[in-house]
């Protein structure tokens, strides 16, 4: 935990930009590569970020929940897809892929949802 602090501090420490994308760009390859863990904090900021803009528009308890399953979701796909990289016989995809495409599925799906409810 002290690391994930030491290095979301040295996010916002940076003398420049360019500094600042160096110290992020692993994060952010990892991320690409769909791999999302709550100890990366460009995953951390990102969400976070969300939530303030969505509690905006939808409320505290929408946003929140929303930002809660969406993270949860990509969280628990990057650990389905690490233990399931097994490719399929007699074919050019693995198991990872359509786990990564029902996790797709499921967020834009959930996003819709939460998208066309009516705050009470």
């Amino acid at each position: 935990m002290q690391d994930y602090f030491k290095k979301l501090a040295s996010i916002f420490t940076q003398p420049n930009l360019a500094a600042t994308l160096e110290t992020i760009q692993p994060d952010i390859q990892e991320m690409q590569n769909f791999r999302f863990y709550f100890s990366n904090p460009v995953f951390g900021i990102l969400i976070l970020t969300i939530f303030l803009i969505l509690s905006k528009f939808w409320g505290l308890k929408k946003s929140f929940s929303y930002c809660l399953v969406v993270s949860s979701i990509l969280y628990l796909t990057t650990k389905a897809t690490i233990h399931t990289s097994l490719p399929i016989e007699n074919s050019t995809i693995s198991y990872a892929d359509i786990i990564k495409f029902i996790a797709t599925l499921t967020i834009t799906l959930i996003s819709i949802y939460y998208f066309l409810i009516r705050e009470k």
